[in-house]
């Protein structure tokens, strides 16, 4: 029987391969000054995005109930930014978990947007308070989850987790 040929990879035919110093071998654990285990300030901003979620599908039903009995464009602006507001809520806090720098730079962006009308708000509910403080506590609590929300993003600790799962 002939002789068979070497295997190919590794230490086969081909010889070892040669991977840089420092750098992840394909299918092995990275070493461990290159993993850290996911911080707090991650599991957080998982967090707030997953109430603004549930907050989100509730908006979009009230939204649109009130769309469809009464229509108003103010009411199609709420509604749209309901249903943006649920469907980045559902897709990010998976992937900034994983550390995916597209999703920290859309939540930021989010937030930034969502302070504006937080602040619209605030100032629509104080200039409506005879009618009612509904319009002024949501506006409140919704900047304090979002800035709480900016906080967590610009910590050193998440850019970090973004920065190292980047790699």
């Amino acid at each position: 029987m002939p002789p068979q040929p070497p295997a190919a990879g590794p230490g086969g035919a081909y010889g070892p391969v040669g991977v840089p110093a420092g750098q992840p071998i394909p299918g092995q654990m990275p070493p461990p000054e290159m993993t850290m285990p996911k911080p707090g300030t991650i599991t957080g901003i998982q967090a707030i995005l997953w109430i603004f979620l549930a907050i989100g599908v509730i908006g979009d039903v009230f939204s649109i109930l009130a769309l469809v009995n009464v229509f108003h464009p103010i009411g199609l602006l709420v509604v749209a930014y309901t249903l943006y507001v649920t469907v980045q809520s559902l897709v990010t806090p998976i992937h900034i978990g994983r550390g995916r720098r597209w999703a920290w730079i859309w939540n930021v962006v989010s937030v930034v947007v969502g302070l504006v009308y937080s602040a619209v708000g605030i100032v629509f509910g104080i200039i409506l308070i005879e009618y009612g403080v509904l319009s002024l506590l949501f506006g409140l609590a919704f900047a304090a989850l979002n800035g709480t929300l900016l906080g967590l993003l610009c910590s050193g600790s998440a850019r970090q987790w973004i920065l190292m799962n980047r790699v």
